[in-house]
Parts: C-alpha cells; sequence; structure tokens
C-alpha cells in the first residue's frame, strides 16, 4: 500500500489498512505467531506482550511460561515475482534459526546473526547457515524477565574492524537485567580479544541496538521502564539514569568529550538524546543521520530523527495511550519536546530499521526499511528532507518481523520471531 497525504494521516491510514486487512485475511504465518485457544473452549486468558504491543491468545500453562510466544514458525512469504511501487522483488528463503534478534554484515560478505534466547551467534556464508555456532561469547547468568534474551544486537564497526554485540545478564538481586556492550573479534570461529565497554541495569531485554556514525562513533538505545506495566520508576526524563535514552560512546567505551550533558555533574556522561520509550531499531542514513524506530504504549509507535541533545517526550508526551482502562486523553506536544518524523496509530509495534542504498534496487535508494512485529509488515518510508512524503506496505502478514538489514548489493535482509531468515532480491525474468 502506497500513501503521499500529509505524514500524521499517512501513518494512520497506513497502520489501520494493515490490521483491517489482517483480521479479514488471516494467514498461516500469523495464526502460527500466536497461542492456540485453551482446549476447553473458547475461554483462553488474554496475554499481554510488553514488547510489540500485541494482545494474543494464551491458556494460564502458556502465560505462566511466556517463552512460548515465540514459537517456530515458517514465515509466510509471497511465491514468484512481487511488484512493489518502484521494483519488483521475490523473496527467498535464507535459514532457519532459534528466535533470532539482531544481525550484521562482515567486510567480507558473511553475516552474524544473534539467537537471543539460546544466546549464540551464527554466521551465514554464501548463503549458507555454518552449522557451528561461535565459540566463547561471553554470556553472564541466565535471565528472569518475560523474554530471556541472553544475546541481544551485534553490529560490525564500520573502520575499526571491532564487533560489537549487546548482551543480557540476570540479576541476584531481583527482577531486571542487566545490559552489557562488548567488543571482540572472531578468529577461527572463536570470539577472542574480548572487551566490556558498558554494563548498566535495565527493565526488559529488548532494545539494545547499536549504530555507527561516519565518525565511528557507538550509539546504543535502551529501553525504559513504563510504571503501569513493568512498576518501576521512569527513567526517560531522568538524564541522571542510562533508561530511555540513545547513548553515545567512543570505540573504546570511554566518553566523547562533545556529548552534551558533560556540564552537568547530575547527567549519566553518555547520553545523547532522552525522552526514549523502546527502541527496536537505530539506522543511519547517508547523510549521517541516525534514525529510531520506536515502540509506543497502545498507539504512538514512532520513527524518530535523533539529535544531539533533543528530548523526544516520553512519558510527558505521546500519541499512544496507557495500559489500562481508565479514559485518558493522551498530551500530543509541549515545548522543548521533538516531534516524530512519523507516528503510527493504531501501533503495528515497529522493529528493526535500515537504510538502503541502492545497489540491485535503485529505486530504493535513500529509503528506511522498518519492520514490524504485531503487523507482521515491512515498511519502506522516503522523505523530503526530515519530513516523510512515502509509506509503501510490503509483505504484509507474513510474520513477526524482528530486524532488517541490507547488504553490499543492496539486497534486503530480514528476520523473524519465528526463525526465518530471508531476503528480498532482484526479479527473475518472465
Amino acid at each position: 500500500m502506497i500513501a503521499r497525504l500529509s505524514p500524521r494521516l499517512t501513518n494512520c491510514l497506513a497502520a489501520s489498512f494493515a490490521f483491517a486487512f489482517l483480521l479479514q485475511n488471516p494467514t498461516d504465518a500469523q495464526a502460527q505467531s500466536t497461542i492456540a485457544k485453551a482446549s476447553d473452549g473458547e475461554n483462553a486468558d488474554i496475554a499481554v506482550d510488553p514488547e510489540g504491543e500485541e494482545t494474543v491468545w494464551a491458556t494460564q500453562a502458556d502465560v505462566a511460561s511466556p517463552d512460548k510466544f515465540f514459537l517456530p514458525t515458517i514465515a509466510n512469504l509471497p511465491n514468484g515475482n512481487v511488484a512493489s511501487a518502484v521494483e519488483t522483488f521475490r523473496a527467498e528463503t535464507v535459514a532457519r534459526l532459534e528466535q533470532p534478534y539482531g544481525m550484521d554484515f562482515l567486510p567480507d560478505g558473511r553475516l552474524l546473526v544473534t539467537e537471543g534466547t539460546p544466546g549464540r551467534l551464527r554466521i551465514v556464508e554464501a548463503g549458507v547457515l555454518q552449522s557451528k555456532p561461535v565459540d566463547a561469547i561471553p554470556l553472564g547468568p541466565e535471565l528472569s524477565d518475560h523474554f530471556k534474551r541472553r544475546l541481544l544486537d551485534v553490529a560490525v564497526h564500520p573502520t575499526n574492524g571491532w564487533i560489537y554485540l549487546t548482551s543480557a545478564e540476570g540479576l541476584e538481586t531481583g527482577p531486571g537485567a542487566r545490559l552489557v556492550l562488548s567488543r571482540g573479534h572472531i578468529r577461527d570461529n572463536q570470539w577472542v580479544d574480548g572487551e566490556i565497554l558498558l554494563q548498566l541495569d535495565t527493565p526488559s531485554t529488548a532494545g539494545a541496538r547499536i549504530a555507527f556514525d561516519p565518525e565511528g562513533h557507538v550509539y546504543v538505545g535502551t529501553i525504559d521502564a513504563e510504571p503501569e506495566v513493568e512498576g518501576g520508576p521512569n527513567q526517560a526524563q531522568d538524564l541522571s539514569t542510562p533508561g530511555g535514552k540513545i547513548l553515545r560512546l567512543m570505540p573504546d567505551g570511554s566518553v566523547p568529550p562533545d556529548n552534551p550533558f558533560l556540564d552537568r555533574q547530575d547527567a549519566y556522561p553518555y547520553v545523547w538524546a532522552y525522552g526514549i520509550r523502546a527502541p527496536l531499531g537505530l539506522a543511519f542514513d547517508n547523510k549521517g543521520r541516525l534514525w529510531d524506530s520506536e515502540n509506543g504504549p497502545r498507539g504512538g509507535d514512532e520513527l524518530n530523527l535523533i539529535q544531539r541533545g533533543k528530548n523526544y517526550g516520553w512519558p510527558v508526551i505521546t500519541w499512544g495511550h496507557p495500559y489500562d482502562e481508565t479514559p485518558t486523553v493522551s498530551r500530543v506536544d509541549q515545548e522543548g519536546m521533538e516531534q516524530p518524523v512519523v507516528s503510527w496509530t493504531p501501533s503495528p509495534a515497529v522493529a528493526g530499521a535500515a537504510y538502503h542504498h541502492g545497489g540491485v534496487f535503485p529505486n530504493w535508494e535513500g529509503s528506511i526499511f522498518v519492520t514490524s512485529l504485531k503487523q507482521m509488515t515491512l515498511y519502506r518510508i522516503t522523505f523530503d528532507g526530515d519530513r516523510m512524503n512515502l509509506m509503501e506496505t510490503m509483505l504484509v502478514g507474513s510474520d513477526r518481523l524482528r530486524d532488517v538489514d541490507v547488504d553490499e548489493a543492496g539486497r534486503v535482509y530480514v528476520i523473524t520471531d519465528g526463525g526465518t531468515l530471508f531476503r528480498l532480491v532482484p526479479a527473475e525474468a518472465d
């Protein structure tokens, strides 16, 4: 679906159409990505997936075992050539993995993929998943949170060759997790030269995406606790805490001397931007601009253009609504707080993001691709300056799409919560 309307109206129409389509046209992938109803009839309980904002059917046993939210599924990919707005492509399955979360390409073209709950780093070479995971990946104690993800994002530094990982480990003192940013190299399928750069407590093992700017600085997105769900204090507006922020580090983990809040003794020194809720995607474009795809609460998913020292409003302003039954009018603007470039209501539960540089799909150059979990959709968004001028909806109903990346040739790679790694390649000749 394509829209060329105002950004706000475009966002609402695109999300509403996709939601209505899924309700009227359930797919195998949609059915497989939800929990089956209880065998004793229609009285299954409702459980809320706090990352993905999705209500799914679950039995009492499933509520007690939330890891079942990510059952293995086969992505419902289209057969043959698909004509999008400006390119024709086909989708082909590359590999099957276990709960993949993040991916990035090595300079030699091999693809690194993290498997979240098992805590494995896998290598795809020449389109083939290698049988053995990378050995000696640094992992701490197992987690007790909803997702139990141990290994999160992976990103390869564009100039120095280091491989950066975010991982999560359990806390001895109670619920929550410790987020760890580390780096190392892979030699003979072994993780070597490992260094821990940053450790911080987090309410959830979501987000933790990594990106690099043209100067080589390291950016990490951190999630904020939502008080009515997690029961924790809000951190996004508190500059002294790392939660609900975009953090910026030097490649070795030290504090950059030009970070915006170093003149404040009470500020966490790595903060680059704040007022962030749940940043599930980070991507730089060819102009060196940082884009953040972010989950809102009920409604209000966002694509933000992240700038130095700016406040993105959460939870003071939002286009979403709290997770309770109290009638509430959300505050949507306030002086000194940034508006999203794109806002989705209803929320499709946006996740990974990637910039497209052209290559085999020259007409996609300059687009930002954003995946979604709840709507099981891939969005392609184009811009006029810093304003959206087109949103295309692709692969509706395929599966919960977790992350997206683009290889050097311009092929688009996508991983799903159900365990499929697939890619979009040029169409075959008729």
